[in-house]
């Protein structure tokens, strides 16, 4: 083996530790940060989750895909503009987990420190809230990885469309649905506080809507 294979290899894999870090960094993965809502509902990053959830459904797979007359460079084209768009989604909804877990842990200390207790009970708001918090933070990030792997897939396979549908679920879950519950968590943090345009921010930026819609 040659000389620039012992020290192309080794910077190439240090390269790659250093942009994977710097990745995870930037999701908020070594944060430990305790800060209570009102510091941190301007740093949430605005997420349409309607918008995300018909973006990645089976049945817009099944129209872009399968119903409308589109060459297959046309798909290709919807497809590659489907991922670029689901992977600005994932990296919010990842940054907003990791801002609601510094919240969670301002709630906690909060409870311990007015109660000299430690919060054991999984189910009190601030603890559900952490737990949320934590899984749509690891579920984006998973989901992430999918969609840069897909990506490469269609690069090296040029004939590949995709569907996305049943992508943004980890182990049986689905992440739209875990963050609609963090959101939930979020705004009743939100509603015990006396300024209501908290309220209002919160919801706003985590969902894109300046009402809860009636289902």
């Amino acid at each position: 083996m040659s000389l620039f294979w012992f020290v192309a290899v080794p910077v190439l894999l240090l390269v790659a530790g250093v942009s994977f870090c710097w990745w995870l960094r930037r999701l908020g993965f070594f944060s430990t940060r305790v800060r209570g809502l009102v510091k941190v509902h301007l740093d949430f990053e605005e997420v349409r989750i309607d918008e995300f959830g018909m973006l990645v459904c089976a049945e817009a797979d099944n129209l872009v895909n399968y119903e409308w007359r589109l060459t297959r460079a046309e798909r290709r084209k919807v497809a590659v503009e489907r991922i670029k768009r689901a992977q600005s989604f994932l990296g919010r909804i990842a940054v907003n987990g990791a801002l609601s877990l510094e919240v969670a842990r301002f709630q906690i200390r909060k409870f311990e420190e007015e109660t000299g207790n430690r919060l054991l009970e999984r189910n009190h708001l601030s603890a559900r809230l952490f737990d949320r918090a934590a899984m749509c933070h690891f579920m984006a990030a998973v989901c992430l990885v999918r969609m840069y792997l897909l990506e490469f897939l269609m690069i090296a396979w040029p004939f590949c469309v995709p569907d996305l549908g049943g992508r943004f679920e980890v182990r049986g879950y689905d992440l739209v649905v875990w963050y609609e519950h963090m959101v939930e968590d979020v705004l009743e943090v939100a509603s015990q506080d006396e300024r209501h345009y908290l309220y209002e921010n919160t919801l706003f930026m985590l969902t894109g809507f300046v009402a809860i819609p009636e289902k």
